[in-house]
């Protein structure tokens, strides 16, 4: 399990970066940070306001 934790967490690593040198070069740097923001905020409020908020007790292990 850790070493795929690891192939997802790091494997994003270089999409991302491809993604922000993409988008710098075509909007620039300042609205590229601003995108960034957007995309970091919406993941937290998925996190806030989706299904995870609303378990009220922990899954029985499988």
């Amino acid at each position: 399990m850790n070493a795929t934790m690891r192939t997802i967490v790091w494997g994003t690593i270089p999409v991302g970066s491809l993604i922000g040198g993409v988008l710098g070069s075509q909007f620039g740097i300042m609205p590229t940070l601003i995108i960034g923001g957007v995309v970091a905020t919406l993941s937290a409020v998925w996190v806030a306001f989706g299904p995870v908020i609303s378990l009220r007790k922990v899954p029985a292990q499988v």
